[in-house]
């Protein structure tokens, strides 16, 4: 629960997928004699399979706009721009030194069995486990929070992906079993917050693929938006400055849409835009002003009381129906912001009609991807059945 309202400093509850994810490894192998050191890498799940570059490209690296221009410049797939993303900005944020054995290649390996597009983390989840291997390779000092901030810094400013920082924090810290529970203002942990026995949550692949790092996709509007949202009502973030109490009165006052120049016309400049550094305004573009307001505040609010229901030791059937309708809330309210689609949207109807599921909803981003069923544990087999 909590979604794309990351972004907007919202409480986020964040499940870990038991028996996937990534894992990496990294080391050093001597240079062959009269050979320049690379860095390279190599994955189990992407096209190209591998890529190296050198490794002096990065040495001189000192800030992410570095890392992804000597990345661009060496070609580097997309599946690299995440992987050695990190590399470099460790090295850009001396985290870890890159030149510190100039006669060695940095080997770097990656195994996945993760899908991607899906809304299950994917980009984070690789992000992370190299972030880690690269942490115990060289011995840095990072913790498990600033190491997860830095992934998300790779995610936006390296790869260019408007990401939120709640996946980046449930790869590096979440557990099994267990609901993460994240106020995005930026990073604060908030525990864990069990699934009461006799509930659980499964995923199902609607084969929808969704893609957040194109700078016109819905969902890179719609956080514009949020953004823009904010700098109208005068607040530095939706979510803590704004009460669902106070939405009625305030919806009202604020644009349906509003496109770059009228945001330039009431601001003077596109800098002022709350966001400029990762979802800079386009023109042309119908930003979903007061739709995305009301998502965010509401959604926050749902996630709160999402979490207090879950805090029944022995939940009733009236609990479990709350849980299933904040759920479908949560889901519908997605829809709204264009960020639905036909498969997820399936998926949901034909699951809240079998006995024993409570909700369901679309996950990650939207447009696509997995959603997440609430049933009880009897009704596991019958909803992976249904959508086998």
């Amino acid at each position: 629960m909590g979604g794309i309202a990351d972004y907007s400093g919202s409480l986020v509850l964040q499940l870990p997928t038991p028996d996937r994810g990534n894992l990496a490894f990294v080391a050093r192998s001597p240079t062959d004699t009269g050979c320049e050191p690379h860095l390279c890498a190599s994955s189990t799940c992407a096209e190209p399979a591998s890529f190296a570059l050198p490794i002096a490209s990065l040495v001189e690296c000192a800030s992410p706009s570095d890392v992804r221009s000597a990345l661009a410049a060496a070609a580097a797939p997309r599946w690299a721009m995440y992987a050695l993303g990190v590399v470099g900005l460790l090295h850009a944020e001396s985290w870890i030194d890159l030149g510190a054995e100039p006669g060695a290649d940095l080997l770097l390996a990656i195994a996945s069995n993760l899908p991607q597009g899906k809304g299950l983390a994917s980009s984070a989840s690789v992000e992370v486990a190299v972030a880690k291997a690269c942490v115990a390779a060289f011995g840095a000092a990072l913790d498990d929070k600033a190491l997860a901030l830095l992934c998300q810094r790779v995610e936006n400013f390296v790869v260019g992906a408007p990401c939120g920082i709640m996946d980046q924090l449930a790869c590096a810290l979440g557990a099994p079993g267990a609901l993460l529970a994240i106020v995005c203002r930026p990073a604060q942990i908030d525990g864990l917050v069990a699934i009461p026995p006799g509930l659980t949550v499964i995923d199902v692949d609607s084969g929808a693929s969704h893609e957040l790092a194109d700078s016109g996709s819905a969902y890179t509007v719609v956080r514009a938006a949020a953004f823009i949202g904010a700098k109208l009502l005068g607040v530095s973030c939706l979510t803590a400055d704004v009460t669902v109490a106070q939405l009625d009165a305030l919806l009202p006052t604020l644009p349906e849409t509003l496109e770059a120049d009228g945001f330039v016309a009431r601001f003077g400049s596109l800098d002022a835009h709350l966001d400029a550094g990762v979802t800079p305004l386009e023109a042309g573009v119908a930003y979903p002003v007061r739709a995305s307001v009301a998502h965010a505040v509401r959604e926050h609010q749902r996630v709160r009381l999402f979490r207090q229901l879950l805090a029944t030791p022995v939940p009733a059937a009236e609990t479990k129906a709350l849980l299933g309708e904040l759920m479908l809330a949560s889901h519908a309210s997605y829809t709204r912001l264009g960020l639905g689609s036909a498969a997820t949207d399936a998926i949901v109807t034909r699951a809240v009609a079998l006995p024993g599921v409570w909700g369901a909803k679309v996950t990650g981003g939207g447009g696509g991807g997995v959603v997440a069923i609430l049933c009880d544990d009897h009704a596991v087999e019958l909803v992976r059945s249904s959508f086998s």
